[in-house]
């Protein structure tokens, strides 16, 4: 009788310090929710100014497109975004320029331009992306905002934080909340290794993957970023950064050329 009480005591004591919950063979070390927070907050990749330039490649199913790009951004007030051509001599293609408020578009072969403020981008692509996730999105930081309503589930080599249980296959339909985030980081950076985002009420589903982090000098930052998006159709882009720059002076004048017909 003693053994029996003794053994259950000690199970107890082991389920009440988490014992328990056997971690997945290469996990990376234990580490409590609030902690990891605090790690992913003081790795933040923190910058005045940032340069990316690299090639890329866009699919929406039907065509698929390479392209050159070059990413200015001065933090919090412009993202400026030159697309050349890959094949023809560097030729510009196209130009994005996005302000926390507005953004404009110039399409150079057709000689048109499209001017508007940000929701009338977010309606013409069908994207939630506002000019602070974009700015996340292109400086590897978590455009999908993390808290401490998120739960900690560990995978090989990566921690992941979502707010619904991923343990469970039915978890998306007994989770009540309007959309489901998921984020895999990598021990090593507290960096996004991934950041997902399903929305079953629209049908949207968005996956951010950021893969092979090099050193840039002192800056660690990924090789490669890939964005797909899913809802009536499929997009994906991906972007192989070749040179970045931070916190160097940037050139950015803008002026829409003479003779470019607005894009109703």
């Amino acid at each position: 009788m003693l053994r029996k009480v003794t053994l259950l005591a000690l199970a107890f004591f082991m389920a009440a310090c988490g014992f328990t919950k056997k971690l997945p063979e290469g996990s990376p070390p234990p580490i409590k929710t609030g902690a990891l927070l605090d790690s992913i907050e003081s790795h933040v990749f923190r910058f005045n100014t940032l340069m990316l330039s690299g090639t890329g490649n866009y699919k929406n199913g039907k065509e698929e497109q390479s392209f050159r790009f070059r990413i200015r951004m001065l933090k919090d007030s412009v993202i400026w975004v030159d697309i050349t051509d890959p094949f023809i001599g560097g030729i510009k293609v196209a130009r994005a320029v996005l302000y926390p408020d507005s953004f404009t578009f110039v399409n150079n072969l057709k000689r048109e331009f499209f001017h508007d403020d940000l929701k009338a981008l977010q309606q013409r692509f069908g994207l939630d992306f506002g000019f602070y996730e974009l700015q996340n999105l292109f400086s590897s930081n978590q455009v999908f905002s993390l808290d401490k309503n998120h739960e900690l589930f560990y995978r090989p080599g990566q921690y992941v934080l979502a707010n619904y249980p991923i343990d469970r296959e039915d978890s998306l339909k007994i989770s009540p909340q309007d959309f489901f985030n998921q984020s895999l980081i990598l021990p090593q950076f507290f960096r996004p290794a991934s950041q997902r985002r399903s929305v079953p009420l629209n049908g949207k589903n968005y996956r951010l993957d950021y893969e092979d982090y090099l050193s840039f000098g002192r800056f660690y930052f990924p090789k490669k970023i890939r964005v797909s998006f899913t809802s009536n159709s499929s997009q994906s882009m991906e972007l192989i950064i070749k040179d970045l720059n931070v916190n160097q002076r940037l050139n950015i004048p803008f002026s829409i050329p003479d003779g470019y017909a607005r894009i109703p």
